[in-house]
């Protein structure tokens, strides 16, 4: 796990941060919603942790399954940052 330390911290913030300014897009429009913000928070999280492991096969590396999992994981923490918008 030490050796995906930084995958698990630069995918949770950058999740998290979506999460939070999907709420404030939200709450400028006049809708704001918790549970729109913290799916697109677990989503965008997601996604960018499928992203960057299908980047590194299209560069040659190895198919690395533990690494995925953990930054999905790491990604779906991004949920955090809607649900710390509506307490």
């Amino acid at each position: 796990m030490r050796k995906y330390f930084f995958y698990i911290v630069i995918m949770s913030i950058v999740a998290i941060v979506i999460g939070i300014l999907s709420f404030l897009i939200g709450n400028e429009t006049g809708a704001p919603s918790i549970a729109t913000a913290a799916a697109s928070g677990a989503f965008s999280g997601v996604a960018m942790a499928f992203a960057h492991e299908f980047g590194r096969n299209d560069a040659g590396a190895s198919f690395d399954g533990k690494k995925l999992a953990v930054t999905i994981i790491a990604g779906l923490v991004g949920c955090f940052g809607g649900l710390m918008m509506g307490l």
